[in-house]
């Protein structure tokens, strides 16, 4: 049986933004589908609302993953499983402002490696034509990340949310509209007296898409707003002893409790109805407590 869905394409922001909505690719019953992912998240770390504080961000993430629809399941339609791994690295954090209340050059955290492996299971509960709307959950398991660090990837051991699909044009058009919307909880993650908080997450997004262009691929862009917050907060024992040191005012009722609102752009090209070439930009428009504020991607995905 032949499917075409929107499906998800892998852009690890936090894992709050697990994925975005990004290339519709025909997908069949019994068929796998993978992908291998660079994302760099860059711009400032904003450890503290001081802006002596903040750092030059460099988080590296190398992704991959491969998926499997095995389709209708009783009442549930393109029911979908997924297995993925990450390697991510993030450089040393330190004073870089000769202003801060630390000396210049102090550390707070070395540069680290660690990863972790992903299980995902999405269905549809609607799948027409025109629209789709569905579920998914995902489970994560750390490997040597380092949960004291702030400037680090954001993992959650459980997470989930629904998923909206509309195409707002007809899909057999020559230029197409789409409108995509991924809603996500995530638990956070813990380990002894140290977290990553648990948070909500929502990416709104357009997407339009040429079935021509000066190329013979289909080329698209998905864009729009995305947002996340912490559902809780936790303290940061490094920061908080290192400038506690220097006058406990420094750090009175100063906690880990991250809120961001950015624009994603994400272009792609669809070389054939079963593999594409993805890029990804997003931008932080306004936040605080923030790991990174850009993020940078780059993946190839096909479905086979």
């Amino acid at each position: 049986m032949r499917v075409r869905v929107l499906v998800f394409a892998s852009l690890t922001i936090t894992q709050n933004a697990y994925a975005f909505t990004q290339t519709s690719l025909g997908r069949e019953e019994g068929h796998f589908d993978a992908d291998v992912n660079f994302t760099a998240e860059l711009g400032q770390v904003e450890p503290t609302e001081r802006p002596t504080t903040f750092q030059t961000a460099d988080i590296k993430i190398l992704s991959g993953g491969v998926g499997y629809i095995i389709g209708r399941v009783g009442p549930l339609m393109d029911f979908y499983v997924r297995l993925e791994g990450a390697y991510e690295s993030a450089a040393e954090e330190e004073v870089e402002d000769d202003s801060d209340d630390l000396p210049l050059g102090y550390r707070f955290f070395d540069r680290d490696r660690g990863g972790f492996i992903t299980a995902v299971v999405a269905t549809n509960f609607v799948h027409e034509t025109r629209y789709a709307f569905g579920a998914y959950l995902h489970a994560t398991i750390p490997i040597d990340v380092d949960f004291q660090k702030f400037s680090n990837v954001r993992l959650h051991y459980v997470g989930g949310g629904t998923t909206l699909g509309i195409f707002l044009t007809d899909p057999s058009k020559i230029i197409r509209v789409a409108y995509a919307n991924r809603l996500f909880l995530g638990s956070g993650a813990y380990v002894d007296d140290f977290q990553h908080n648990a948070s909500i997450a929502m990416a709104n997004l357009f997407v339009l898409e040429a079935a021509r262009w000066a190329l013979p691929w289909r080329l698209g862009i998905s864009f729009g707003p995305y947002f996340e917050g912490d559902l809780n907060e936790h303290v940061n024992a490094r920061y908080d002893e290192a400038y506690g040191s220097v006058s406990p005012d420094l750090v009175a009722g100063d906690r880990v409790r991250s809120m961001r609102l950015a624009i994603a752009v994400l272009p792609y090209f669809r070389v054939t109805d079963r593999a594409a070439v993805e890029l990804g930009y997003v931008q932080n428009l306004f936040g605080y407590d923030l790991p990174a504020t850009q993020v940078w991607t780059a993946g190839v995905r096909a479905s086979f």
